[in-house]
């Protein structure tokens, strides 16, 4: 029943067996979603957690965005920024990013991917955090 409920929240959803996760489409914020079911023991319970994540959904975006611009504005600025270039406001470097993906694991563990719009010259924006704390860490990776 709860997989019925969580597959309300998407356009698509599909099984990938080799990484054992869902993976959805969530049309209206233009990102993917998935569930990484791997040691997971209480798929139940996970999916009740899954669906009011779902609901959290915009919240996250805002609250992982900010972070990741309080976090990295300052490297960006300091360490990432051409000769030719004045510094980014945190508005620029917020309209320059965009979410693409949420990992949303058994444990609780939440992992959100952004294109970093270039700022680091192509590599991805991650955030992580816990459903219990929000959004904790934002580092650029790849």
């Amino acid at each position: 029943m709860a997989i019925i409920s969580l597959l309300s929240c998407f356009s698509s959803v599909s099984f990938d067996s080799d990484r054992n996760c869902y993976a959805a489409r969530i049309p209206d914020f233009d990102l993917d979603f998935y569930l990484e079911l791997d040691h997971c023991e209480d798929r139940d319970t996970f999916m009740r957690e899954a669906i009011d994540f779902c609901r959290q959904i915009a919240d996250w975006r805002e609250r992982a965005t900010s972070l990741a611009v309080s976090k990295l504005l300052p490297l960006k600025n300091d360490v990432w920024i051409d000769e030719d270039n004045l510094p980014l406001s945190a508005d620029e470097f917020r309209d320059s990013i965009r979410l693409t993906s949420i990992h949303l694991y058994h444990d609780g563990l939440i992992t959100c991917y952004f294109d970093d719009g270039d700022l680091f010259w192509g590599h991805v924006i991650v955030v992580s955090g816990n459903t219990a704390g929000g959004p904790q860490e934002a580092e650029i990776a790849g």
